[in-house]
């Protein structure tokens, strides 16, 4: 099986500065548990649906998917064959 045969080709992105209840709604409209997020052009991290906990939300702190996403990391070596760099 192929890498391209199981991923999504169009990556659902938020911008680091949006709230964690528009990538909530952004991942009901979209039925993804994951949204890439971007500065500008620059892919700076994921924020899955796991990132995004109730009790901020029962407590109506406000944060940023940039406050609670995991920031961008190289791949592993062994992965690095698989994977175009997202530009």
């Amino acid at each position: 099986m192929k890498l391209q045969e199981i991923m999504t080709s169009d990556a659902v992105t938020l911008p680091a500065e949006a709230s964690e209840d528009e990538a909530i709604e952004t991942m009901r409209r979209g039925t993804v548990h994951h949204v890439v997020v971007v500065r500008g052009s620059k892919v700076v991290g994921v924020v899955s649906d796991r990132d995004l906990d109730a009790s901020a939300r029962l407590f109506r702190i406000r944060r940023t998917v940039g406050d609670v996403m995991r920031p961008r990391r190289s791949p592993r070596p062994e992965t690095r064959r698989f994977a175009k760099p997202l530009t």
